[in-house]
């Protein structure tokens, strides 16, 4: 019951507030919304949520490696696409700035996870 709560009902109340979003700043009536960019967001989100209730209540699975694989490599690499592509339409919006803000925060927090990581593991490995 709890995993399914975990697992179902945390992204469904996400996507929900997802939704409500994109109806906001479509209500905005601004040119052409950062959908894309915030459902990258979100699923970012997801992904990381995921990887640490797994981590931390269950054991890890096929698909636990699969997300790890995603947030390990492919998700910088998306944040860094979002940062290009909006560096030039974040003036448009304040929609348009937040998702460039946000996506330069995520590959900063990624980057800064990352080195802690390596530090902690070559500490424990000398000792």
């Amino acid at each position: 019951m709890v995993q399914a709560m975990v697992f179902l009902g945390f992204p469904m109340v996400g996507l929900a507030g997802l939704f409500w979003f994109f109806r906001r700043m479509k209500t905005s009536r601004i040119p052409s919304p950062p959908t894309r960019f915030y459902t990258l967001l979100f699923v970012n989100l997801v992904a990381w949520l995921h990887v640490l209730y797994t981590f931390y209540f269950w054991e890890p699975s096929g698909l636990f490696d699969l997300e790890i694989i995603y947030v390990g490599y492919v998700s910088p690499l998306l944040a860094i696409w979002a940062v290009i592509v909006l560096r030039r339409d974040r003036r448009l919006s304040r929609y348009h700035f937040g998702a460039f803000v946000a996506s330069i925060g995520y590959f900063v927090v990624w980057a800064v996870g990352v080195a802690a990581s390596t530090h902690a593991a070559s500490i424990h490995k000398s000792n």
